[in-house]
């Protein structure tokens, strides 16, 4: 941020003497103004460290997520196989069945 709390605090202004600001009035508001900049710039960083956080956060969960995915499909190809595989086993079985009781006949 371009303006900071010191700027505020050094602030000079034109003083007139007939009709120019009482200058401890300026001088409280500016230090009020950066004061309340000085909570503002501190809020800032706060809420972009909150905001990295959550990025990693999400990262993480992102991660997980695809490793999860993989596991999942992982899981489903080897169901599939391991299906496939008894449906073959239990067709030759069902073929060996029938040879046989041709064989018996």
């Amino acid at each position: 941020m371009g303006l900071t709390p010191l700027d505020i605090r050094k602030r000079e202004f034109d003083r007139n003497f007939f009709r120019g600001y009482d200058p401890e009035k300026v001088d409280a508001f500016l230090e009020m103004v950066a004061e309340q900049w000085k909570d503002l710039q501190d809020e800032h960083r706060r809420l972009e460290k909150r905001v990295d956080e959550l990025e990693n956060r999400v990262d993480h969960y992102r991660e997980v997520e695809e490793a999860l995915q993989q596991a999942l499909d992982q899981t489903r190809e080897s169901a599939e196989q391991q299906l496939e595989n008894a449906r073959e086993k239990a067709e030759n079985i069902v073929q060996e069945a029938q040879q046989e009781a041709e064989e018996i006949k």
